[in-house]
C-alpha cells in the first residue's frame, strides 16, 4: 500500500489535481499499473482522510447520442480558459469511444497550428469519416484536409454552434479541474509578484518558452488518464475508451467495414437510421444548450514572435538557453515558475549587451 499511495502522490503533481477513483485508474493504467479499485479506494482514503463531498448533481434530459462506428466522427473544439496569457489548448474526441484523439497548447490559435495537431493524430488513430466543429477560422485547416480526403457534399467537416458539442465540452470541465487550473494560479501569481506583464511581449514570450513544453507534457499525462479510465455511464461496463476503441475496431471488422480506410465507410449505417441532415449528427443535448461564454471567443491570436526583437528568434541562442534550464518535466516543487525567472534574467542580460 506504501508503494501505491506513492505511486498516487506522484501522479497527481504530474497536474491531475484532486482526481478521482476512476481518473486514477486510468493514470496508474496509463503508466502500466494495472490494480483494483478497491485498493485505489482504500489508498485514496489513506492519502484523503477528509474527502471532498459529493458534487451537486442533477438529472436533465438527454439527447440519443448516435455514430455508428470508432472514427465516425470527431469533435473538436478549443479551450479558452488561459486566452488571457495568449495560450489556447485545441483538442480532439472520437464520439464513439470517448478517445481523447488529441490535445495540444499553442501559443496562436492559427489554423496551420490546429490542422498540424490534426494530422499528427490522424498519423496515430487513422482518419475520421466526420469531424465536428464550431465556426471558428483556425478550424478551416481541418475542414479543408477531411474535405479533400474525404469529400463535399457529405458533411465532411461538420459546422455548428460550440454549445452542441458536448462531447468536447464536458471533456474540458475535467481538463480544467484536473490540469489547466493550476497553470493559471501559478500565472496569476507570477503577476500578482509583478514578474509577469501580459501587455509586455517579451514576458509572454518567455511564458511561453517555459511553460508550454511543461503544458503539453501535462496534456500528454491527461490523455494517457482519460483514455485508461473507466467510464460510468450505463452501458459501458466500466470500459475505457482505449478498450470501447478496441472493442469498435473488432466490431466494425465483423460488419464488414474498413474503418480506418480513405473512403465514406459509414455512410451506410447513417443512411440505414435514416439520418439525412446532419446539423444535429453527433449532438447530445443535456437540457437546453448553455448559453455562449466570454470564454468561447472567436479572436485571431497569432505567435507572439513577431513582437520581440528579432535576436530572441535566434535558433542557436533558444537551443542555448534550454540546456541552462533546468528539464520542464516532471514539474519542479515551484512548477516552473523558478525557471521561468531564470530565464528573464536571461534576457535581460542578452538585451541589455545587445543595446549597450
Amino acid at each position: 500500500m506504501p508503494d501505491l499511495c506513492q505511486a498516487i502522490t506522484n501522479l497527481r503533481s504530474l497536474s491531475t489535481g484532486e482526481a478521482g477513483e476512476r481518473c486514477l485508474i486510468g493514470a496508474l493504467r496509463g503508466v502500466g499499473i494495472c490494480i483494483s479499485r478497491a485498493k485505489v479506494r482504500e489508498a485514496v482514503r489513506i492519502l484523503d482522510p477528509f474527502p471532498v463531498p459529493q458534487r451537486w448533481r442533477t438529472t436533465l434530459q438527454r439527447r440519443v447520442y448516435y455514430v455508428p462506428f470508432v472514427n465516425s466522427l470527431w469533435h473538436l473544439d478549443g479551450h479558452h480558459k488561459m486566452i488571457r496569457w495568449r495560450i489556447v489548448i485545441h483538442g480532439c474526441i472520437d464520439g464513439k469511444s470517448r478517445l481523447v484523439t488529441f490535445l495540444r497548447a499553442h501559443g496562436d490559435n492559427t489554423a496551420q497550428s490546429v490542422a498540424r495537431a490534426f494530422d499528427n493524430a490522424v498519423t496515430k488513430w487513422g482518419l475520421p469519416s466526420r469531424v465536428r466543429a464550431d465556426y471558428g477560422g483556425e478550424n478551416l485547416g481541418v475542414k479543408a484536409r477531411m474535405e479533400a480526403q474525404r469529400g463535399i457534399g457529405r458533411a465532411s467537416f461538420i459546422k455548428g454552434s460550440s454549445t452542441h458539442n458536448q462531447r468536447i465540452e464536458r471533456l474540458w470541465v475535467d481538463l480544467q479541474r484536473l490540469t489547466t487550473a493550476k497553470y493559471k494560479a501559478v500565472f496569476e501569481h507570477l503577476e500578482a509578484q509583478r514578474l509577469l506583464d501580459v501587455t509586455n511581449p517579451v514576458h509572454l514570450w518567455a511564458l511561453h518558452f517555459t511553460f508550454l513544453p511543461q503544458l503539453n507534457r501535462a496534456l500528454d499525462h491527461f490523455s494517457d488518464m482519460w483514455n485508461h479510465h473507466p467510464i460510468r455511464t450505463p452501458g459501458l461496463l466500466n470500459r475505457s475508451p482505449m478498450q470501447l476503441r478496441a472493442e469498435g475496431l473488432l466490431d466494425a471488422q465483423r460488419r464488414g467495414v474498413d474503418i480506418l480506410g480513405a473512403g465514406s465507410v459509414d455512410d451506410h449505417a447513417i443512411l440505414q437510421e435514416g439520418l439525412r441532415d446532419f446539423a444535429e449528427y453527433g449532438i447530445e443535448t443535456t437540457g437546453q444548450p448553455r448559453d455562449p461564454l466570454p470564454s468561447d471567443p472567436h479572436v485571431h491570436i497569432d505567435a507572439i514572435d513577431h513582437l520581440i526583437p528579432a535576436s530572441l528568434r535566434s535558433p542557436a541562442l533558444q537551443v542555448e538557453w534550454r540546456r541552462a534550464l533546468a528539464p520542464s518535466w516532471p514539474p519542479a516543487a515551484d512548477f516552473g515558475i523558478g525557471r521561468y525567472a531564470t530565464l528573464l534574467g536571461l534576457i535581460r542580460q542578452h538585451l541589455d549587451r545587445e543595446f549597450t
